[in-house]
């Protein structure tokens, strides 16, 4: 099949929802399709047009600024209408307000979409609910990254999946009894705020990393050493007895290394983000965390959109 996934950001940019979806477009590939991403030319060094790993990358560029640029995106996406038209599967990642006027110019495509994550603002605004709901509704059918997306933006999911693992890991490792990662972005929304109130009350006991970046990383510096957005964390999580995830992918690769998990939130949203997920259950159980992550390595996530599709 020719598949085209449909995303703000993606390679060279380090992300969740990046790294998700080239992890499938990998899997994919191996299968005989054939993938190209459209997305966001986020750096003005960026090819146009490139291929990466097999995957047929097109970005634009389109101005920051409210209604014009959404204008301008809607203009720029319909000169890929030949693109559009020949794919046999189109898969929006959040946002499906850019292909809103090709979804009637196109009717009868076929038309998917993954919701990841949420926008950082609680009480979710309105706006937001209402495109995520639009979405949903010209879409075929979803898949809902967490079942928080169901519960706040009051949608129903067709699919529901945490990310992936690329193969569960058989190391028998020396953890850092007093050694803990924080993997995600340095901003309030990860919980960071909470994680440093709990690491003051535990101030001197710990030797923490900071793998990401963000606004808050002079604040983060004075409680451990802050190592910026890290590619491949494996060598701090291989030492870490526990690991503080931002999200739900640094959850599985954690748990992958098997650190144990502590989870820190801020508002209701956050705290269900966790606790309505399988880590939140399998945070210190190392057996059923392996039991989880073999059924859900990225092979295993890709069925999941092959039978979405199919269905």
């Amino acid at each position: 099949m020719k598949i085209i996934f449909l995303t703000r950001l993606f390679y060279p940019h380090i992300g969740g929802v990046e790294k998700h979806i080239f992890s499938i477009s990998r899997e994919l590939i191996k299968k005989g399709h054939k993938i190209t991403v459209i997305t966001e030319k986020y750096d003005n060094n960026l090819a146009v047009e490139e291929e990466f790993k097999n995957i047929k990358i097109l970005r634009f560029s389109y101005p920051k600024i409210k209604v014009l640029g959404l204008v301008v995106v809607w203009m720029k996406l319909l000169k890929y209408y030949p693109n559009f038209f020949r794919a046999d599967i189109i898969h929006i990642h959040d946002v499906f307000i850019w292909y809103l006027p090709l979804r009637f110019v196109l009717p009868f495509k076929a038309v998917y979409c993954s919701f990841h994550g949420w926008e950082g603002v609680y009480p979710i605004p309105f706006k937001n609910k209402f495109i995520r709901k639009i979405s949903a509704a010209l879409s075929r059918k979803n898949i809902c990254i967490g079942k928080f997306i169901p519960k706040y933006y009051g949608i129903r999911a067709d699919r529901i999946i945490y990310g992936g693992v690329e193969k569960v890991l058989r190391k028998n490792l020396r953890k850092q009894k007093d050694s803990i990662v924080f993997l995600g972005r340095l901003e309030r929304d990860t919980g960071l705020l909470q994680f440093i109130d709990w690491l003051e009350k535990n101030k001197g006991e710990y030797q923490v990393v900071f793998c990401g970046n963000g606004s808050m990383k002079r604040k983060a510096q004075k409680y451990g050493e802050v190592k910026g957005i890290v590619k491949d964390p494996s060598k701090y999580l291989e030492k870490a007895k526990i690991c503080c995830p931002g999200g739900y992918l640094s959850a599985c690769e954690a748990l992958n290394h098997s650190c144990e998990l502590m989870f820190f939130y801020h508002n209701p949203l956050k705290k269900d983000y966790w606790q309505l997920s399988p880590f939140f259950r399998i945070k210190d159980k190392p057996k059923q965390a392996r039991v989880w992550l073999k059924e859900n390595t990225w092979e295993k996530i890709t069925e999941v959109y092959l039978d979405l599709w199919k269905s």
